[in-house]
């Protein structure tokens, strides 16, 4: 079973979401717990980042969690942001 950490930052924006959302977000997180390492299937996407892989959970249609894996093989949640914060920062990167 892999172990799940929560920057702090991560951990008071799964605090401020609505009930619904963060139950949905704390759930796909979970179910990292049981998956390999790196994260991987068709909700989590690699992100190129100058020295670590950082990747992208879609926990909900409109939420992404930002995660990394530790040097000690923990899954660490980085951030949780809405998909258009996503898509303009990949947006504002390709450009």
């Amino acid at each position: 079973m892999t172990e799940i950490r929560y920057t702090d930052g991560a951990r008071a924006a799964v605090d401020w979401l609505k009930p619904a959302d963060r139950q949905q977000v704390e759930r796909a997180i979970d179910a990292l717990r049981d998956g390999p390492v790196p994260p991987a299937g068709p909700d989590v996407y690699r992100v190129q980042d100058p020295g670590r892989d950082f990747y992208i959970l879609r926990a909900t249609p409109d939420l992404r969690v930002g995660l990394v894996v530790t040097a000690d093989g923990a899954i660490e949640v980085q951030n949780v942001v809405s998909r258009s914060t996503v898509e303009r920062y990949a947006h504002r990167s390709a450009g």
